[in-house]
């Protein structure tokens, strides 16, 4: 259980039921038995009549637990909080049960009775708080915490568990003064300085996050996870080729898309080959998104002039996504490009139905028609525009278009 921080103590000097005078003997001698024969014990509380003392319920639950038979074990405690609702140590060992068993609204129900009791001792308090946190109550759970720390003041978890409350509340600005704190007393502490360093960027502080990422690199050996964070703040403040340099080294599961965004960053700093070299090594893997990969791989080989082969990336593109409004108008372009006429009409055409492409596809389509002396056709896509919601540069070269046609 991720909260469960909770040790229960037997202590039977501290229990809170009365035992009748007529029962005091056999209370005595079920002590006598738990410590030597706990199976003893059993059966003389088993043979016991049902309106025994709620302590004889507890002392049974409490061997039970003890076995591991928590079935059992909760069966007696809730006994005996039935015949005394006041005893608390009862609704303390019914809330270990319940975190025990992840059921949290059940061990919040015995942990707030607890408290409203005034028996809120530290360990309850921390189970009070680490269930608020599993149920994200996030403010009653930073709550719980503050009554912790009067109880242990020196505790070094507790701002840890604060900080935590803070990231879940997305409440960035507490988070990192907390974080700054935590790593200022204990500057190896790494999951706090990534936590710090998330927040800053979280606050839109990427060229104070990166540089705490470089302190951080110089205490810590990165992590694949960590390098491509390191890559991604290099690629926000625009560092290319230190982003590139990062990307660069991610391997294992992070690796493909690692080496994708590392030929961004190449392309950035206008680096084709580096870039195509990178991406022809992935051809042949198979990984998610790999309809992006064809249209990186693709805008590379135009970079480098190859025009024919970025069409075929384009086409490969295609088959992940038949209807991609970008592929089909970058295959359009590079047709018309290449002079092949049909192919770019065919691909212009089938843009159409993008409503965002529509009116460039439009354009371009009666350019073509021109070129081959297809005035109707040509005249029928100006017209269209002219008589669509295009801007005024759209429609204006429209015009041309029918000007042209006219004369």
């Amino acid at each position: 259980m991720k909260y469960l921080l909770y040790f229960l103590s037997f202590t039977l000097l501290a229990l809170e039921p009365t035992v009748p005078r007529e029962q005091k003997n056999q209370y005595q001698e079920v002590i006598a038995l738990i410590s030597k024969d706990p199976d003893k014990a059993l059966v003389e509380l088993g043979d016991m009549d049902a309106q025994r003392s709620a302590i004889f319920d507890y002392l049974e639950g409490s061997i039970y637990l003890d076995k591991k038979d928590q079935s059992k074990a909760l069966i007696q405690f809730s006994q005996a909080v039935k015949k005394l609702p006041e005893f608390t140590r009862a609704h303390k060992a019914l809330a270990f049960l319940y975190l025990e068993q992840n059921k949290h609204e059940q061990a919040l129900k015995h942990l707030s009775l607890v408290i409203s009791l005034g028996s809120g001792d530290a360990s309850t308090w921390k189970n009070l708080a680490y269930v608020h946190m599993s149920l994200k109550n996030w403010q009653a759970a930073w709550f719980a915490f503050e009554n912790v720390r009067l109880f242990e003041p020196k505790n070094p978890q507790l701002k840890k568990y604060f900080l935590d409350i803070r990231m879940h509340q997305e409440n960035y600005q507490e988070a990192q003064l907390l974080a700054k704190e935590i790593i200022e007393e204990k500057p190896q502490d790494r999951n706090t300085w990534l936590t710090y360093i998330s927040c800053l960027n979280q606050l839109d502080k990427q060229e104070e996050a990166l540089a705490n990422f470089i302190l951080f690199e110089q205490l810590f050996e990165l992590n694949d996870s960590e390098k491509s964070n390191l890559a991604g703040l290099y690629y926000s403040q625009e560092n290319y080729l230190a982003a590139a340099k990062y990307f660069g080294q991610v391997s294992g599961e992070l690796e493909v898309g690692a080496k994708l965004k590392q030929a961004y960053a190449l392309m950035n700093i206008q680096k084709f080959a580096e870039a195509a070299n990178i991406l022809a090594k992935l051809r042949d893997i198979e990984f998610n998104n790999k309809e992006s990969y064809f249209q990186v791989y693709a805008q590379v080989q135009m970079n480098l002039g190859k025009n024919k082969e970025a069409l075929k990336l384009y086409q490969e593109a295609l088959k992940y996504n038949a209807n991609s409004g970008l592929t089909l108008m970058a295959i359009a372009q590079v047709a018309d490009q290449e002079a092949d006429y049909e192919l770019a009409i065919d691909f212009y055409t089938r843009s159409l139905k993008h409503k965002d492409l529509m009116i460039n596809a439009l354009l371009r389509r009666a350019r073509i028609y021109l070129i081959q002396e297809k005035w109707s056709l040509a005249e029928q896509d100006a017209k269209a525009v002219i008589n669509s919601q295009a801007n005024k540069n759209s429609k204006a070269f429209a015009q041309n278009i029918l000007d042209s046609i006219q004369r």
